[in-house]
């Protein structure tokens, strides 16, 4: 098996699992979903597009949950990518990088109502 092909089938793999976890909790179920989420941290490896969107599913979780110091672990990895790349996912992840900033700002203004 050629390297490149291995590669290919872990990137499918993650898309699969961010699927999976994505119609998971639009079924309401929430323990499977954060399984599914942390495979693709696991076994995220380079791929750095299926990471980014599975931290942001987390953040999104954890905001509506009200656990704001988790949904901010998950956003300062978005927000590092986004710093230190040279612009290579832009175009892919725009979407991604503006909701994780907008979540970032909710959190900020919203910091008081913490308990």
């Amino acid at each position: 098996r050629s390297p490149s092909r291995g590669l290919g089938d872990v990137y499918k793999r993650q898309e699969l699992y961010l699927k999976k976890a994505t119609l998971q909790l639009a079924r309401g179920l929430e323990t499977e979903s954060i399984e599914s989420l942390n495979k693709v941290l696991e076994t995220g490896g380079d791929d750095k597009i299926s990471l980014i969107k599975a931290h942001l599913i987390f953040a999104e979780y954890y905001v509506m949950k009200g656990i704001s110091p988790k949904a901010e672990e998950h956003l300062s990895y978005i927000s590092n990518i986004y710093e230190d790349s040279d612009e290579e996912f832009d175009d892919l992840l725009n979407d991604e990088f503006f909701e994780a900033d907008m979540l970032m700002d909710i959190i900020e203004r919203f910091r008081f109502l913490r308990k």
